[in-house]
């Protein structure tokens, strides 16, 4: 196949990288097997690629910061003439994660960046937020996206599905995302003398609006015998606070917003 990659200005564009994608894991075996499929342009924006595998594969091409469009090769068709691939300026978002109540950063949640109607051809992007919260997905090119959070934690309710548009623009656009954490249940273990216990669980079970019996542990408690668990619907919940070598302790009927509960835990009695 040979083509010519054009920039943004109509001109050929020397040193753009081209290469394929689709396939049906074809490209993706094509070069395990040591097939690079792809090309780089000369000084008049031409490039030419061969051994490519008869499927339904699309060519790319980028140059810096802009992109093309895939252009799409039906199965077992050899296009006839020159491949024109025309690089267009991309834009870039800088997402911020927050607990929306507490508004800390929320690590290792997925973002999801889903394209909506024209420009067709321009693929979803994924990531996950670093320990600050943060993500960047770059070289975006400009149109109307939807932003997802596929699967949040226990700890959140689910997330709205955002539309949001993004323009070309050479620096990033920030964006805020806040996850509800929904009620809330926070407190602190101690002992009978009221010393905090470091590493005490604490067991929330609720009831469904189908009537079906749920529960959920927290992590363990802290130095300072504090605890907080968050993601839950209104409802009626049981909260049960256990550590190894004292009894346990439990409150009813708590309706959920409650953040200052205290479990004092009695030491078993040697036997």
């Amino acid at each position: 196949v040979d083509g010519v990659v054009l920039g943004m200005d109509g001109k050929p564009a020397h040193g753009a990288r081209v290469w394929v994608t689709g396939g049906q894991g074809t490209t993706t075996a094509a070069r395990r097997g040591g097939r690079a499929l792809e090309a780089w342009t000369d000084a008049k924006g031409r490039w030419s690629m061969d051994d490519i595998p008869l499927k339904a594969v699309s060519f790319r091409a980028s140059h810096g910061p802009a992109v093309s469009l895939p252009v799409a090769i039906p199965e077992d068709e050899v296009p006839g003439g020159v491949v024109k691939l025309e690089l267009l300026a991309t834009g870039s978002l800088r997402v911020q994660v927050v607990d929306d109540r507490e508004r800390t950063p929320v690590r290792n949640m997925e973002v999801r960046l889903t394209p909506v109607g024209a420009p067709g051809g321009r693929s979803t992007r994924r990531a996950r937020t670093n320990n600050a919260g943060q993500l960047t997905l770059g070289t975006l090119i400009p149109g109307a996206y939807r932003l997802e959070i596929p699967r949040t934690s226990p700890h959140f309710r689910p997330f709205q599905a955002r539309d949001i548009q993004v323009a070309a623009a050479e620096t990033p656009e920030d964006l805020e995302v806040g996850l509800d954490p929904g009620y809330v249940f926070a407190g602190r273990v101690t002992d009978e003398n009221g010393v905090p216990l470091r590493g005490a669980s604490v067991r929330v079970q609720w009831q469904t609006r189908e009537g079906r019996t749920q529960a959920r542990n927290t992590l363990a408690t802290d130095a300072q015998g504090r605890f907080r668990i968050t993601g839950f619907e209104a409802g009626v919940f049981t909260l049960r606070a256990r550590r190894s070598g004292y009894l346990a302790a439990t409150q009813t009927g708590l309706r959920g917003g409650e953040t200052n509960l205290e479990f004092r835990l009695t030491a078993r009695t040697p036997r």
